[in-house]
C-alpha cells in the first residue's frame, strides 16, 4: 500500500513511495565489558513481478528516553548503517542512552521512505537489564507485555511487591496467575493477570446490605471498597493496569449472568478451580496458578491464614457470596459478614 514518504532529518517529498518491511529480531545484550549491543536483521527488498517496489538503503538507530521515538528527528541518532545486516551478529556498540531508554531501529529505502512503525522499537530494561520480575519497573512490564513477550521472560508464580498508601496501606506481593487469560475490554487478551499472594485487604464485607441480588456488579466491595484500593495503588501501577471483562451471576434462584468491566477484581470459584453446589461454575476459566493443585490458603497482612471473598453469589441464598476458608476449602456466607479478606487481582 503506498504511503506518504518520511525522510531522514525531516524534509518532504512529492508523490507516494512504498515503505520497506520491518526490521526483524531486535535484541540487546551486554558484552564482557558491559557495553550495550543492539542486534537486528535488516529487511529484504520488496519485489513484485521482478520490479523493486521498495529497496533497502540503510537503517537509522535513534535513541530516546521516556517514550519510543516517532521519527528520525525524535531523539538522538546513534548510527546510520548502509551495510545490510552489519550488526546482525556482532551487534552495534551503543554509548548513547542505556537502561530505561527506547531505541528505534528504522530501515529506509532508496527513496528515503523511513519505516518508523512501533515494531521497529525496543526498550532496554531500566533495572540494569535484570529481567527478574521483582526487579522490573511497571513500565518495563507493560512494555514487554505490549510486545507479546511476557511469557518468554517470566513464568506463572513469579512475584513482585506493591506498596499501598492512602485509604489502605501496607506491602503486598502480587503473583503472576496466568498469561493471555483475561479478556480486555478494548479487545484481545491481557498479557498478564496478577493475583495477590497475601490477602491484601482485611475484614471487609462484600455488601453490608446482606444481599447478592445484583451480584458482583453491584456489590459494595466492588462499587465502594475497590475505588479506595485503586486510589491507594502506586501511580506507576495505575498507569499500566487494563480493564478486563469479568463474568458474574446474579444471586438467588435466577440464572442471569452479566459482565463487569474491572481494572481491579477478585477471583470467582471457577477461576480458583473449585466447585460448590450452591455457587455458579460458569464465571471465567481456572487460572494456571491453580492448575497444579496450588494451595488456596492465603495469609492476611496480620500473618494468619484468613478467609477471602469470591465474586460468586450463592444460587440458593440471596444474602450470601462464596469465600475460601482458612484451610483452603470453599463455602458461602452472608455478604454483610466481616472478618473476610480480599485476594486482589489486576491485569497488564
Amino acid at each position: 500500500m503506498p504511503i506518504l514518504p518520511r525522510f531522514p532529518g525531516g524534509g518532504g517529498a512529492t508523490g507516494y513511495k512504498y515503505q520497506i518491511r520491518d526490521t526483524d529480531g531486535i535484541t540487546y545484550s551486554r558484552d564482557a565489558g558491559g557495553t550495550l549491543l543492539l542486534r537486528w536483521t535488516d529487511p529484504a527488498d520488496m519485489v513484485l513481478d521482478g520490479r523493486a517496489l521498495a529497496e533497502w538503503k540503510g537503517t537509522i538507530v535513534v535513541c530516546k528516553e521516556g517514550s519510543p521515538p516517532q521519527s528520525v528527528d525524535d531523539g538522538t541518532i546513534v548510527c546510520d548503517s548502509t551495510v545490510r545486516d552489519q550488526y546482525k551478529e556482532t551487534g552495534l556498540p551503543v554509548d548513547v542512552g542505556g537502561p530505561g531508554y527506547y531505541y528505534g531501529v528504522f530501515p529506509y529505502t532508496r527513496d528515503y521512505v523511513v519505516n518508523v512503525d512501533s515494531a521497529n522499537t525496543v526498550y532496554v530494561l531500566s533495572e540494569g537489564y535484570d529481567a527478574t520480575l521483582r526487579s522490573a519497573s511497571w513500565q518495563d512490564i507493560n512494555y514487554i507485555v505490549s510486545r507479546g513477550e511476557a511469557d518468554q521472560i517470566w513464568k506463572v508464580g513469579d512475584e513482585i511487591d506493591v506498596v499501598l498508601s492512602g485509604d489502605y496501606t501496607g506491602s503486598i506481593t502480587m503473583q503472576i496467575a496466568g498469561f493471555d487469560h483475561d479478556d480486555l475490554v478494548e479487545g484481545g487478551k491481557a498479557g498478564i493477570t496478577f493475583l495477590s499472594k497475601q490477602l491484601a485487604i482485611k475484614n471487609v464485607p462484600m455488601d453490608p446490605r446482606s444481599t447478592n441480588t445484583s451480584g458482583w456488579g453491584g456489590a459494595h466491595l466492588r462499587t465502594v471498597t475497590v475505588p479506595k484500593i485503586r486510589s491507594s495503588l502506586p501511580q506507576t501501577v495505575k498507569d499500566v493496569i487494563k480493564k478486563v471483562n469479568k463474568s458474574y451471576t446474579f444471586g438467588g434462584s435466577g440464572t442471569r449472568s452479566a459482565i463487569s468491566e474491572d481494572d481491579l477484581f477478585i477471583p470467582s470459584c471457577t477461576e480458583v478451580g473449585k466447585t460448590h453446589g450452591s455457587l455458579p461454575d460458569n464465571e471465567g476459566v481456572k487460572y494456571p496458578i491453580f492448575m497444579s493443585g496450588a494451595d488456596l490458603v492465603k495469609k492476611g497482612l496480620y500473618g494468619n491464614a484468613g478467609y477471602w471473598w469470591l465474586r460468586s453469589a450463592s444460587k440458593h441464598d440471596t444474602s450470601c457470596f462464596g469465600y475460601v476458608t482458612a484451610s483452603g476449602g470453599i463455602t458461602y456466607g452472608t455478604a454483610s459478614g466481616i472478618g473476610t479478606d480480599v485476594c486482589l487481582g489486576f491485569c497488564i
